[in-house]
């Protein structure tokens, strides 16, 4: 990822979902059990964790227990703030691709700054033909001056 905005909304999810998967590690350790459904994260406020923020968007964090013997899945339902289970834009874990359609990153190369790099290339490669071209007239007058 390149370092803009998005970047570090994701990176503070990823952040938050540590933070998270700890506390829920913990309260199943005191209380012998991950939160229910019902409960969800709230349940931990107090036990294990001051409090949980919201993500970076705005949204609280979904939190889903399939099975009690199970770790729960805990995500962010991402910037279009549509619950996808996980799919779609929600985030979820860093391997996972992140659309350019959706966040802007991992996008193709912008034609435009290709076009300035061809451009600043060719400059470059003109003026370097050009100093080439001055050092080898300056040599041949020297040759002719000196025979």
């Amino acid at each position: 990822m390149t370092g803009n905005i998005v970047d570090y909304q994701i990176n503070k999810v990823f952040a938050d979902l540590a933070g998270i998967n700890t506390a829920l590690d913990l309260y199943r350790q005191k209380t012998g059990a991950y939160p229910t459904d019902v409960q969800g994260l709230d349940a931990m406020t107090g036990v294990t964790i001051l409090r949980i923020s919201k993500d970076p968007w705005g949204s609280s964090y979904a939190y889903k227990l399939k099975s009690p013997k199970m770790r729960p899945f805990v995500y962010s339902i991402g910037l279009d703030q549509i619950d996808a289970g996980g799919a779609g834009d929600d985030v979820t874990y860093r391997d996972k691709e992140y659309r350019c359609k959706d966040y802007g990153v991992n996008c193709g190369p912008d034609p435009l700054q290709i076009a300035a790099l061809l451009v600043a290339a060719l400059g470059a490669l003109s003026l370097l033909v050009g100093l080439v071209r001055g050092i080898v007239w300056s040599m041949r007058q020297l040759n002719s001056s000196g025979s």
